[in-house]
């Protein structure tokens, strides 16, 4: 799943559900060591500053409800924080 929330970066989604015990990656699985934007929307047509503040999701047949609900209002919370943050 790819995401993006007008007014928050990326990084700052990453490093704030990291500190949650969430991990996500900001780039595709096939350049995740790279610091670029994503290839793959740069080629869908999105800017490199739209790009540069998405974020993947991954999920499994493993992935609880529970957890997925977790995510959603983590997510909540740092878009919220961070758009105070940033005056949007």
């Amino acid at each position: 799943i790819n995401l993006r929330f007008t007014g928050v970066g990326g990084k700052q989604i990453f490093t704030a559900l990291n500190k949650k015990g969430v991990y996500i990656s900001t780039v595709s699985a096939c350049s995740s060591t790279k610091l670029t934007p994503s290839r793959v929307l740069l080629a869908a047509g999105q800017d490199a500053e739209t790009a540069n503040g998405a974020i993947r999701l991954s999920t499994s047949k493993f992935t609880t409800r529970k957890e997925l609900d977790a995510v959603l209002e983590y997510l909540g919370e740092i878009v919220e924080d961070e758009r105070k943050n940033n005056g949007n």
